[in-house]
């Protein structure tokens, strides 16, 4: 029975090391075999939209997003690495849940559902859903459990118009109204999330 159960067990591995994109190894160098990555600074992938990633990982290859590694790692990627790449993270289980209760979080946690009415800041929730998963037909990622520094830093980007990749400046426009501490609050929430 052992022998059998073994047997069953290097079967399923098997399985799904050959289901497992080519490519992988060129992108789980920082964002991990399963999606959690590496460093801070890097994003999370696990469970994020097939699509999203598809299409910016197209962005880096086409020079449409700015990341000097970004690009030339996805210079390397024909339009089948892509698909199987973004299936591949997609499919990876997001990571667990762990919502605080520190003041920070709260603060974060009241702009993402919330937003605020005066500032004409939208809740995140809107384009990202109340789970942080995204929407994508919408083609809005999902941001729950992303790393802390990568979100202040996409923020950032967005606010200081490096990264134009928004539908319709969205973010863009939200950011320019965000302050230094709704991006630390909104980043100590999505980390949790």
């Amino acid at each position: 029975m052992i022998r059998l159960l073994i047997a069953f067990i290097l079967m399923t591995l098997h399985c799904q090391i050959l289901a497992a994109p080519i490519k992988l190894p060129l992108c789980a160098s920082c964002h991990g075999m399963d999606g959690k990555s590496l460093q801070p600074i890097w994003p999370n992938l696990a469970g994020q939209s097939q699509k999203y990633m598809a299409e910016q990982l197209s962005l880096y290859k086409n020079k449409k997003r700015p990341s000097d590694i970004m690009q030339n790692f996805a210079a390397l990627l024909n339009d089948q690495d892509i698909e199987e790449l973004s299936a591949y993270y997609s499919q990876r289980p997001y990571l667990s849940s762990s919502v605080g209760k520190n003041p920070l979080q709260k603060a974060g946690e009241h702009l993402y559902k919330l937003g605020d009415y005066k500032r004409k800041i939208p809740a995140c929730s809107a384009c990202h859903g109340p789970l942080g998963l995204g929407n994508n037909p919408a083609k809005y990622p999902g941001i729950a459990k992303q790393n802390r520094e990568y979100f202040i830093q996409q923020l950032y980007a967005f606010k200081n118009h490096q990264r134009k990749t928004d539908p319709m400046s969205v973010m863009q426009d939200v950011s320019t109204r965000l302050s230094e501490d709704d991006m630390q609050a909104l980043a100590e929430y999505i980390q949790a999330l």
